[in-house]
C-alpha cells in the first residue's frame, strides 16, 4: 500500500462505507470526505462526517501507518489542529490517538483483490479514471445516474446551508455573509476565509462599516496576517487598531492557517480581506438582493 492508493481509495470511497468503527468504538458516517489539499497541512479539508450523531466538519489527514503521524512531525504543528478525522490503513499505535483525532481503519475494510484495479485506475492519465469501462455502461442507465449525481451533489450543499444556518440561528444575512467570505477564499482558502468569517459576526462589523482601515484591521487580524514585525505604516496601523478592536471585542484567535503556495498574485489572503472589507463597506443587505434578483446572472 501507498499513501498516493490510500488518497485515491478515500477521495473515491472505494471502501465499504457501512458500520464504520473508529479504534475506541465510535460509529462514523462519512457524509463528505474532503477537498484534496495540495498545499501544507492535512490531506483533506472540510470534511464532514458523523461520529456517534455528532456532526463534525474539519480537515482529515491520512497515512499508512498510525505511527506516521509522528514521523511526518504533525504533533506540535498547529496546521493539524482541526483534524477531526485521522485515517490509516493499518494501526500500529497502542496508545492514546495521535493528535486526539478519532482513528479510522481502513485495511479491513477494501477488497484486496480490488486494489490492483485501484492502483490503474489511479495512474490512469484520463480525466475519469473508469473511463474505459464506461463504454459497457448501458445507454439507458445514464440519464438517471447523472440526475441522481445532481441531486446528490444539490442534497450535500442544502444540508450544508442549512448546519450553517442553524449555527447562525436562522440569519440568513449571516449565513451570505459567511458563504461570501468562503467564496473569496477558493481555490486554496475557503474553509479558512468561512472560519474567520465566523469568528466576525456580521453586526459586529456593520459597527466599523464606515472605517476601511478598522475592517481590514479584522479581517487580517482573525487571518493571522498581523502577528509579525512590519516596516511599513499601514500595515502597522492595522495591527494597532486589530490589537485594540480585539481586546474591545474579546475575539477568539485565529482558527486556520493560510497557506500562500501554488496561488496566483490576485487570490492572495490579503487581496482577497481587502476586497472582502470593500464589499462590508457597502453595507449589507445581499441575501434579499439575491433572492430578489429576477435573473440568476444579474
Amino acid at each position: 500500500m501507498r499513501e498516493e492508493l490510500l488518497h485515491f481509495i478515500w477521495r473515491n470511497r472505494y471502501y465499504q462505507p457501512h458500520r464504520l468503527y473508529t479504534e475506541d468504538g465510535k460509529t462514523v458516517e462519512i457524509l463528505f470526505p474532503g477537498e484534496s489539499n495540495p498545499n501544507q497541512g492535512p490531506d483533506f479539508q472540510n470534511a464532514r462526517i458523523r461520529l456517534d450523531n455528532i456532526l463534525l466538519e474539519g480537515a482529515v489527514e491520512l497515512h499508512i501507518r498510525t505511527s506516521d503521524w509522528f514521523r511526518h512531525g504533525h504533533e506540535g504543528d498547529r496546521h493539524y489542529k482541526r483534524v477531526v478525522l485521522h485515517v490509516v490503513w493499518t494501526n500500529d499505535w497502542d496508545h492514546a490517538p495521535p493528535g486526539g483525532a478519532p482513528l479510522l481503519v481502513l485495511s479491513g475494510r477494501t477488497s484486496g483483490s480490488l486494489l490492483p484495479l485501484y492502483e490503474r485506475w489511479m495512474k490512469s492519465q484520463t480525466f475519469i479514471p473508469c473511463e474505459p469501462q464506461l463504454e459497457a455502461v448501458p445507454a439507458e442507465i445514464w440519464p438517471g445516474w447523472t440526475r441522481q449525481l445532481a441531486i446528490r451533489r444539490l442534497q450535500q450543499r442544502s444540508i450544508y446551508i442549512r448546519d450553517c444556518l442553524e449555527d447562525c440561528e436562522l440569519r440568513w444575512e449571516e449565513v451570505c455573509w459567511r458563504m461570501m467570505a468562503w467564496s473569496m477564499g477558493v481555490p486554496v482558502n475557503g474553509p479558512a476565509f468561512e472560519a474567520i468569517a465566523g469568528s466576525l459576526p456580521l453586526r459586529l462589523l456593520m459597527r466599523y462599516r464606515h472605517d476601511r482601515l478598522q475592517l481590514e484591521a479584522l479581517l487580517m487580524g482573525q487571518a493571522g496576517l498581523l502577528d509579525r514585525s512590519f516596516g511599513q505604516d499601514y500595515p502597522v496601523a492595522l495591527q494597532r487598531e486589530y490589537v485594540f478592536l480585539q481586546k474591545k471585542h474579546t475575539l477568539p484567535p485565529p482558527l486556520i492557517p493560510l497557506p500562500y503556495s501554488r496561488m496566483r498574485p490576485a487570490h492572495f489572503p490579503a487581496i482577497r480581506l481587502s476586497q472582502l472589507a470593500g464589499l462590508l463597506s457597502d453595507g449589507t443587505g445581499w441575501f434579499t438582493r439575491i433572492k430578489d434578483a429576477p435573473d440568476p446572472r444579474s
